[in-house]
């Protein structure tokens, strides 16, 4: 998986998406130079504030990434596909590796 990774092209690479309030999962994501140097990308993480709070950490930096690059046409390429739409958070839907 590693190795394809370092070859693909797209701006916005993660390993998993969520489907339950759709997001990539910030466990493993990559973006490009490109999206990286974009102005609203650096504004949305000066914006960002750490908490200890894991549900405000995925609102605000997960769905919150995902929806702004979104906005800004960039989807992303999931590595794992989950086919089950609960796959994330119950553990038990099928995945596929692509």
């Amino acid at each position: 998986m590693l190795e394809k990774l370092k070859v693909m092209r797209e701006d916005y690479i993660g390993i998993v998406e969520t489907f339950f309030c759709y997001h990539v999962g910030s466990w493993f994501y990559a973006v490009s130079g490109a999206v990286f140097n974009e102005e609203y990308f650096r504004s949305h993480w000066r914006r960002y504030r750490p908490t200890s709070n894991r549900r405000r950490e995925i609102k605000m930096g997960e769905e919150g990434m995902t929806k702004m690059l979104l906005k800004e046409r960039r989807c992303p390429v999931c590595l794992v596909q989950g086919r089950d739409s609960h796959q994330s958070h119950d553990g038990h839907g099928s995945v596929a590796i692509i």
